[in-house]
């Protein structure tokens, strides 16, 4: 590094050297063999190391980075991309050498998840070059727990899942080196679709399975992956499956599903939900804006944006114009203001409602980064929306990386407000 010109804090920044106790650096991934971790495009962001002998942690990966961010990249798929692309399938696998060992076998089209959960944004970058998974991991108890959390993401992420259930104590490297290539392709063939495998880890799980109780519960964890699936045929068909397996009407699976479903498009997060709908946080904060001692300090740190979309929208954008105008927004003012009378009836029904405890300032701040973090949260869902069009119209697009970019920076937006919030 020192030959190459590379300054010792860029070089702690990036992880690749520690400081001892003595303030000594030192190479941090001695006594490993390193990996080198690259983008989709073939460029080195990051490295990997895996101890060799009895030196603690036994896997060790470079921090996250201004170009590194595990949660966003995949490893290998720039070897493996074009031949994802070619079959129309991915092997999705948890670590390095579960995707090395199988790559060299001769099966191409594998990538691992960089030794972390799997996350949206690496569904994500999927999308952009297949609709279909096979997850291939551990069989241990964790390996079988990480792979039902895997496949509700992945279906809501609009892609197919099947799974590979590989004898106990197995994971797809020490399964080829033991029983060969041959042998993993057949695995690879008999996989499970996921809602299956999920039907039987219920089932076998469950201390009492058949049983009205246990039947209700499974019914309702399975329910959260048949509503993920929009196809109603192909959804129609698992519903008989299960309750097929579970030995009740289909009628009352279906019901099941369509209320988890209708949940769902209800829920207050949900484009269609209705806009009277009022945030407890809503209401604290347009309690304290009215407030005249409160109001003049909160109005430089408010912005109108806050409440973009949300039920008290109108009412608030009133009340920091009649405070920009150094008016009180007293109710008669703001009745004045408004032009809809649905708002008024809000304003009106907000102001009887049992009054807010204002005068901590600390609770409203609070409210306000609440607020935040769900206009963040809206923006990620449309910048993900806009990223699917793109993805259907061109999926190699340069527009999906400058959205890529955009959900990572409100990403970050979104982490600096919770960290806000744990330090208040």
């Amino acid at each position: 590094l020192k030959q190459k010109n590379l300054s010792e804090s860029l070089a702690l920044q990036c992880g690749l050297i520690r400081k001892s106790e003595g303030g000594q650096p030192y190479d941090n991934f001695r006594e490993r063999i390193t990996i080198p971790i690259r983008n989709a495009s073939g460029r080195v962001i990051a490295f990997g190391g895996r101890a060799l002998g009895q030196v603690f942690p036994k896997y060790l990966n470079s921090p996250d980075t201004v170009l590194y961010k595990k949660s966003f990249h995949l490893f290998a798929l720039d070897l493996s991309q074009q031949e994802i692309r070619r079959r129309d399938c991915v092997i999705l696998v948890e670590g390095y050498f579960d995707c090395i060992v199988p790559f060299q076998a001769g099966f191409q089209n594998i990538v691992a998840s960089l030794g972390t959960s799997l996350t949206g944004e690496q569904v994500k970058l999927l999308r952009r070059y297949t609709r279909q998974v096979i997850l291939s991991y551990d069989s241990d108890q964790a390996g079988l727990r990480a792979a039902q959390r895997c496949i509700e993401l992945l279906m809501e992420g609009g892609l197919r899942v099947n799974v590979v259930r590989l004898p106990e104590q197995s994971d797809p490297d020490t399964f080829i080196n033991r029983h060969g290539a041959e042998a993993y392709r057949q695995e690879l063939v008999r996989s499970l679709p996921g809602i299956d495998f999920v039907l039987d880890l219920c089932i076998s799980q469950h201390r009492d399975a058949f049983s009205p109780r246990g039947k209700q519960e499974i019914v309702d964890q399975i329910s959260t992956l048949l509503k993920r699936i929009e196809n109603r045929i192909e959804r129609s068909e698992y519903v008989s499956k299960v309750a097929s397996r579970l030995q009740v009407s289909p009628d009352l699976v279906l019901q099941q599903v369509r209320r988890f479903r209708s949940w769902k498009k209800g829920s207050p997060d949900h484009p269609s939900a209705p806009r009277t709908e009022v945030r407890p946080a809503e209401s604290l904060l347009l309690h304290a804006l009215m407030d005249t001692k409160l109001g003049p300090r909160l109005k430089p740190r408010v912005d109108p944006g806050l409440v973009r979309g949300l039920a008290t929208q109108k009412i608030v954008e009133k009340i920091l114009e009649l405070w920009k105008r150094n008016r009180p927004p007293e109710i008669l003012n703001l009745r004045d203001a408004l032009e809809e009378e649905s708002d008024v009836d809000l304003l009106e029904m907000l102001s009887l409602s049992s009054s807010f405890a204002t005068e901590d300032e600390t609770i409203v701040l609070e409210s306000i980064r609440s607020l935040g973090k769900l206009q963040l949260d809206g923006q990620k869902r449309r910048i993900r929306e806009q990223i699917k069009m793109e993805e259907e119209k061109d999926p190699s697009s340069p527009v999906i990386d400058q959205l890529l970019e955009d959900l990572e920076s409100i990403e970050r937006r979104r982490i600096q407000l919770d960290q806000r919030e744990e330090s208040a």
